[in-house]
């Protein structure tokens, strides 16, 4: 071939080369942002293609305005660096695959279009030249190849033997897009360095100057498991990284990025986001296939930008495929390893995140069942470390899983109370990566949430707690916290999350009760009072059970709930009540209940119109229970019930039982504000007391009565009249009236009911008034209604049958109370005397048939008072005297005693005449007188001879002497002498003798004494000793009372009592000081 033939020919073939490397230059800047560091890794390449036997050292330098990358491989052939220059690629076999394969280095061209090449020859010649890339056309590019090999050649001429073997390519990146796609490449060299060290042992050492920041990655030693060190050396100093490969002598393996935690060997987090293709250095796009590896080999088919490998039908893309089949087991080898060897952190490689996949793989329909696989083998194999440090397999685990991370934390807090949950929680700081683990398994199992066990979604933990059925039992489930308030946490949790649909379908909203309801069976409280929510579970209304716990009513869930009012339940209780009641008489365990319904209504004004027909228990009870009324505010005042005892007026109160008892509402409703009762009579329910107050027609007019009779009519009021009556007074079978007529003894409580109760509490009873008859003719009534049928109807019981009555008189009245002088005493009060006056009842009368049984007597009693009123002189001192008695009744007995002690003294005085006579009969014939003589007026009354208050003694006087005779009777069998007579005994000695005289029941004549009469001789002599020690203590006494300063001793009558003067407690301590020395005591 002639010389011009073959520079023609290099002439086409270096327009076509510049043509092909134009458009591939232009196509990568197209392609800046996607091919992002592929750079260093063509660098990287370049440098391992270059290594001897020793292998490559490689260091990259970087300035403000330069970024320069260095290797000691071998020299450059010289076909290198022509293709170097003309291509893009040192790889002499690439030259006929261009456009396709060969131009990786062509990629370095993004720092910058002209390089600084520096190096040497294989015959050791350097070389220093700019590798300009810089054009606007393919001839302009052809230029500065040119202008490129002439400036390698005048360098090679120039230079001499270089014998530094460093290879360098220097970039200019003062542009700022070039220094940042450098920073980019050396971030990704740090992150996937150990890798390509893993995988080309003929890369010895990675190091580099980043502007004063420098590290170092280098092999080291291959430790058991084929878990390869390397050293990496930064400023904080030197630690170890580590690659686990798995398949290392397979065509394919499998490597996994490792570092030293706290425990052992964990998964790097450089492995998230490390290329998971090498074919010996990373495809670009690689970390977004969702493999849990690093998948490497060198029989990858790589696509044209090394931005994954060829898919689809060739031969090239099947073998990728069977590649990446053969990794699988190599994968599933490193599982096993993290398993075995409890290597933390797996959960930093199990995303199998398909959500970006590259675009050949994911049109390779091969690809996601590869992946899918993966995710089964990684479900069932103990790869997750629980909160309480087991290692379980994932598909066992809970892993908390809602769309919000804030949400998705606050359900592993939530769980972790749980118990048994450390066992199935993963630790916190794993959450979020088990989390989105789970979405990638989802995705590629396409499974919901809830068809994955170990899914834990806010559903399941609903469905959880609503086996539990009740506060309590949740809280037997949790092994720390309360159940409610982690119910609450939960239910916020539902909100948040926009699940309130659960409420729906599970039991999660607690009751008041303590129970667990779904929101259709719930309502909303609406300030119901807990008594009424009481008085309703009495009564089977277990309200509480349909109504949400107020501790729970949160914002966003209590709107979801129908609310329940007070009113309405209020109505379904009376309902209730009302049932039970049906046979007016209610179960005695529930009376008490509907007590508590009728107080807690009677305390709320707002619901005074439904006690309207309520059935209130009374006083009256039975075996069936107790008896119940209707309350009516239509009922005549007189027939209302009566308000329970204990409110009634104290006077009212102990006369109960002439009531009915089941027209007195129970005693238990009487607790509470007795305020209640005023508000309720007024309202027209009951009557507060047995005296009413009221208004009505009159058809009785007494004083007037009785009326003229009227032709077809009979006498009644135009108008209402304001008058007062007795609850209960006439009502049938069960009134006051119908009662007292059947018992003596209720129709006396009757009397002292109108004497002592309803006079004195009717101030206005017996006014008068007049009042417009339908007669045409106005007559006089009194205001107190009770009075007429008092007056009108029999009553008053004539025998103790209760068989007959008749109408109050004096004599029915006297006959009345003959057994009852208490009564009588009462009724014959000045309080009765209008009473009687209004009753028609003679008070003189009645007065007399009291005291006087019959006629006879009544008379005699008429003529004693007659006496009585002569002896006083007039009929006020009578009156006086009989008012003295009786506000002092002791005057009788003073009376009494008096009339007794002048019987005692004028028996005494017969006896002692008697005595006389017999004495003087038998003595005075023999010359001795007897006559009387004073001596004294110390005596005993019960047996002395007194006359004028003074002692009468006998004193028989002869020739021998005079001898004093003390006379005394008895009656029992023994008599007293007094001091004085027992010391004139001893002073006579023998001219003194006693003569007693013992009496019987009959009275005594001369004869009775002349046989019963002593005379005791010598009694002086027996008395000396028994008044001796009367006089010693007499004298005792006497000095007792001597006064002793300010203290004395005083004795009266036997009884003995000290004196204290003034002067004693005008020394004490005043009010002030004595505080204070109690105080003191304290």
């Amino acid at each position: 071939m002639t010389k011009g033939l073959k520079n023609a020919r290099n002439k086409v073939l270096v327009d076509n080369t510049a043509q092909a490397v134009f458009k591939h230059l232009d196509r990568i800047k197209d392609n800046r942002r996607a091919l992002g560091a592929r750079w260093i890794w063509e660098l990287l390449q370049n440098a391992r293609d270059a290594a001897d036997r020793q292998g490559v050292r490689i260091r990259a330098h970087v300035s403000a305005t330069e970024f320069r990358f260095e290797h000691d491989g071998r020299p450059f052939a010289s076909e290198e660096i022509a293709h170097l220059i003309y291509h893009g690629s040192t790889k002499i076999e690439d030259f006929e695959d261009i456009g396709q394969f060969g131009s990786g280095f062509l990629a370095t061209h993004l720092l910058s279009e002209i390089i600084r090449v520096t190096g040497r020859l294989e015959d050791s010649r350097g070389f220093d030249f700019p590798l300009d890339r810089a054009g606007g056309t393919a001839e302009e590019l052809r230029e500065a190849m040119e202008r490129s090999w002439a400036a390698f050649e005048q360098s090679v001429e120039d230079a001499r033997a270089a014998p530094d073997a460093i290879t360098s390519f220097a970039y200019a990146i003062a542009e700022p897009g070039a220094r940042e796609l450098a920073e980019t490449g050396l971030e990704e060299l740090r992150r996937s360095g150990p890798l390509v060290l893993a995988f080309c042992p003929e890369i010895k050492e990675i190091a580099v100057d980043a502007s004063g920041s420098e590290w170092k990655l280098s092999r080291g030693s291959e430790e058991e498991g084929s878990v390869l060190t390397i050293r990496h050396v930064a400023e904080r100093g030197e630690l170890s990284r580590f690659v686990a490969v798995a398949g290392a002598d397979a065509e394919c393996c499998a490597a996994l990025q490792l570092r030293r935690g706290e425990s052992g060997l964990e998964v790097d987090q450089a492995q998230e986001t490390a290329a998971k293709l090498f074919v010996l250095f990373p495809l670009i796009g690689s970390e977004r296939l969702g493999l849990p590896a690093t998948v490497n080999s060198r029989r990858f088919k790589p696509r044209e930008d090394r931005d994954g490998i060829v898919a689809g039908d060739s031969l090239g893309a099947q073998e990728n495929r069977r590649l990446l089949e053969e990794s699988m087991r190599h994968q599933e080898q490193l599982f096993e390893w993290c398993a075995q060897k409890k290597w933390a952190g797996a959960e930093r490689m199990l995303a199998f995140d398909t959500t970006y996949l590259p675009d050949w793989a994911d049109s390779a329909p091969w690809f996601s069942p590869l992946l899918t696989r993966l995710v089964r083998k990684a479900r069932e194999t103990p790869l997750m470390r629980t909160a309480g440090g087991e290692w379980i397999e994932p598909q066992a685990a809970w892993l908390p899983a809602t769309d919000e991370p804030s949400h998705r934390e606050r359900l592993w807090k939530l769980m972790s109370s749980w118990k048994g949950a450390e066992a199935r929680l993963p630790c916190l700081d794993d959450l979020a990566s088990w989390s989105r683990n789970l979405s990638g398994w989802r995705r590629l199992l396409d499974r919901s949430h809830e068809d994955m066990g170990e899914a834990l979604t806010i559903t399941k933990v609903a469905r959880l707690v609503g086996d539990a059925g009740s506060v309590d039992e949740l809280q037997e489930r949790l092994a720390s916290g309360t159940g409610l308030s982690w119910l609450v946490s939960l239910l916020e949790l539902a909100r948040d999350a926009g699940e309130t649909g659960l409420l729906d379908e599970h039991n999660l909203l607690p009751t008041q009760s303590g129970g667990l309801r779904r929101r259709p069976d719930l309502h909303r409280d609406e300030g119901i009072s807990e008594e009424l929510k009481d008085i309703a579970g009495a009564f089977g209304l277990e309200i509480r059970d349909e109504l949400l716990d107020k501790d729970v009513e949160l914002e966003g869930l209590a709107e979801l709930l129908a609310s329940q009012r007070e009113p309405e339940l209020l109505d379904r209780v009376l309902a209730r009540v009302k049932e039970e009641c049906r046979e007016e008489v209610i179960r005695a365990p529930l009376a008490l209940w509907a007590v508590r319904l009728f107080r807690w209504m009677a305390d709320h004004p707002d619901y005074f119109e439904r006690l309207e027909g309520y059935p209130v228990p009374t006083s009256e009870r039975s075996d069936e229970g107790v008896a119940v009324l209707l309350l009516e505010r239509g009922r005549e005042a007189p027939a209302r019930p009566l308000a329970p005892l204990a409110t009634w007026p104290e006077n009212a109160q102990r006369f109960a039982s002439l009531f009915p008892r089941r027209r007195v509402l129970a005693e238990t409703c009487a607790a509470g504000d007795p305020e209640v009762w005023r508000r309720l009579a007024a309202s027209g329910y009951v009557n507060a007391s047995p005296l009413i107050e009221t208004q009505r027609v009159v058809e009785a007019f007494l004083p007037d009565e009785p009326l003229p009779e009227l032709d077809g009519g009979s006498h009644k009021s135009t108008q209402e009249v304001e008058i007062s009556d007795v609850a209960c007074l006439v009502e049938p079978d069960i009134g006051l009236i119908d009662t007292a007529r059947k018992s003596r003894k209720r129709a006396t409580e009757l009397v002292r009911f109108l004497v002592e109760f309803a006079v004195d509490a009717d101030e206005r009873a017996f006014e008068e008034c007049e009042v417009e008859c339908e007669c045409g003719v106005s007559h006089r009534t009194y205001r107190a209604a009770w009075l007429a049928p008092l007056r009108r109807r029999r009553w008053v019981p004539l025998d103790a049958s209760g068989r007959r009555a008749t109408t109050a008189s004096a004599e029915s009245l006297a006959g009345l109370l003959a057994d009852s002088p208490e009564t009588s005493k009462i009724l014959s009060g000045v309080r009765s005397e209008k009473l009687l006056d209004a009753l028609a009842i003679s008070r003189a009368d009645l007065a007399l048939r009291v005291v006087a049984g019959d006629e006879d007597e009544r008379l005699a009693l008429i003529a004693s008072m007659q006496d009585l009123a002569a002896a006083a002189g007039d009929v006020d001192r009578v009156r006086e005297l009989a008012t003295e008695i009786r506000e002092h009744p002791e005057i009788i007995d003073s009376i009494e005693e008096r009339r007794i002690r002048r019987n005692k003294i004028r028996l005494n005085q017969e006896i002692g005449s008697l005595v006389e006579q017999l004495l003087r009969q038998e003595l005075e014939g023999r010359g001795l007188i007897v006559r009387r003589t004073g001596i004294g007026s110390d005596f005993e009354v019960e047996s002395d001879f007194v006359e004028d208050e003074q002692e009468v003694g006998l004193e028989l006087s002869g020739s021998r002497g005079r001898t004093l005779i003390e006379v005394k009777s008895t009656r029992i069998d023994r008599l007293k002498m007094t001091p004085v007579q027992a010391a004139r005994a001893c002073q006579l000695g023998d001219g003194f003798a006693l003569c007693v005289v013992p009496l019987g029941d009959d009275a005594p004549t001369g004869e009775t004494i002349r046989r019963r009469l002593r005379v005791v001789f010598g009694i002086g002599a027996r008395l000396e000793s028994a008044l001796s020690d009367y006089e010693f203590l007499r004298e005792a006494a006497d000095a007792a009372r001597e006064p002793r300063g300010a203290v004395e001793l005083e004795i009266v009558e036997g009884e003995a009592r000290f004196r204290i003067a003034r002067a004693v407690w005008e020394d004490g301590l005043p009010f002030g000081q004595a505080v204070g020395r109690f105080g003191s005591r304290g």
